[in-house]
């Protein structure tokens, strides 16, 4: 598993760098041009290795952004609740419940409301 911290990956780029020069000094000292150096595999695995933790670093510092911006948005949150004081909560009155009619009344009601739509 790789690492996180940026001091661990960037002495990771120098190895690498380090490494890709002193392989290209031999590659020169064979006398390889550098067409020839392009095809060579341990040549582009160091600089596949120096790309990749280039992207590493880049990586863990936009990650770093994110989360420094993420809670920098919750300390502002934070400061504006506490500004603002503490909610109220809101006060709903219950409904009220209409009394029950009994039955007598309903049935005379209903029979009133026919008569009326018949008429």
């Amino acid at each position: 598993m790789g690492s996180n911290r940026t001091e661990i990956r960037e002495s990771q780029k120098q190895k690498f760098e380090a490494q890709l020069a002193a392989r290209k000094e031999v590659l020169v000292q064979q006398g390889l041009t550098d067409a020839q150096q392009k095809n060579d595999k341990v040549l582009q695995h160091l600089k596949a290795e120096v790309k990749r933790t280039a992207r590493a670093v880049a990586s863990i510092a936009k990650m770093r952004s994110v989360v420094q911006s993420a809670h920098q948005k919750k300390i502002d949150a934070a400061a504006k609740a506490a500004a603002e004081g503490p909610k109220k909560k809101k006060h709903v009155a219950a409904p009220v419940k209409e009394e029950k009619k009994d039955k007598k009344a309903k049935k005379a009601e209903k029979a009133e409301k026919g008569e009326k739509a018949q008429a």
